[in-house]
């Protein structure tokens, strides 16, 4: 079974509130490691976790991120030791196919609006 993930269109059809589900079949489990931990690693981690997230949305995938596990650092060393790989865990994502076709696209505002030439 996979892990929670929150299903922010779950129930809309019928009225109800948004709530947890679980991904469908199909989802990977992928852990973004780091040979060793610390602020200059978070950093370079959030940038691999950024190509991750945009190489996953150009194939057609969604993402869920479960960042609780590696909040504090024991449970950062628990996973570690789970995992026997000798590297730190970064950031544990779920990575597979939407149950549900995405929503319009949020409005945005023109670049024109934003910047100044």
């Amino acid at each position: 079974q996979g892990l929670a993930v929150r299903d922010f269109a779950a129930g809309r059809a019928q009225g109800r509130r948004p709530g947890a589900a679980h991904a469908s079949g199909g989802a990977a489990l992928l852990v973004l490691l780091a040979p060793y931990d610390g602020p200059r690693t978070w950093v370079a981690a959030g940038a691999a976790l950024h190509r991750v997230l945009l190489t996953a949305t150009a194939a057609g995938l969604a993402a869920s991120l479960h960042g609780q596990a590696v909040e504090l650092a024991g449970l950062r060393r628990l996973l570690a030791d789970e995992l026997l790989v000798g590297e730190a865990p970064q950031m544990l994502l779920q990575v597979g196919t939407a149950r549900v076709p995405p929503g319009p696209p949020t409005p945005r505002r023109p670049v024109a609006d934003l910047l100044e030439g």
